[in-house]
């Protein structure tokens, strides 16, 4: 009956045709954004962090106070100085131009692909607050802090499940 519905499976991971071939199933890998993406070696000398606030308006107005924070940790930071790079979609660059204009620390807020990929090149660590992006991090083996911020239902329930110190 699958078959019927949809002439052909377009799968993002190679190993997924494997699995839809066993039922006779016609697919065709077209990939994932992440798997594109090179690893880069981290090197001691780098000299940006990267926050990445999220792709969406409500993401940054929620989770921006964290990365105030991170940048309060970076401006006290005697041993070495980094500065900020945030790579954005051109919707939100006003947004967080605006959110961190008050900013002592070099802050570069791009929204070119091009530019974005060097940039990545130079970075030492990141401050993550989105599921896709923090698979971006992953791949290109940068140390990055994640963060997630639930809803209040499910952080009441998390905690009655979960005893994890640091997560």
């Amino acid at each position: 009956k699958f078959a019927n519905v949809y002439d052909e499976i377009f799968t993002l991971f190679k190993f997924e045709n494997d699995f839809f071939n066993k039922f006779g199933l016609k697919t065709t890998f077209i990939g994932h954004p992440v798997y594109y993406i090179s690893s880069i070696k981290n090197k001691i000398d780098k000299k940006y962090i990267a926050f990445l606030p999220g792709s969406r308006e409500n993401e940054i107005n929620q989770l921006f106070n964290y990365f105030e924070l991170a940048y309060k940790i970076l401006l006290k930071n005697k041993t070495k100085k980094f500065h900020i790079f945030i790579p954005t979609l051109p919707h939100l660059e006003k947004l967080i131009n605006k959110k961190t204009s008050h900013w002592k620390i070099k802050t570069i807020v791009i929204t070119d692909q091009i530019k974005i990929e060097d940039y990545f090149r130079e970075v030492y660590a990141s401050v993550t607050c989105s599921g896709t992006a923090s698979l971006e991090i992953a791949k290109r083996m940068i140390p990055q802090l994640v963060i997630y911020k639930f809803n209040f239902l499910t952080t009441i329930i998390a905690k009655y499940f979960v005893k994890v110190k640091y997560g």
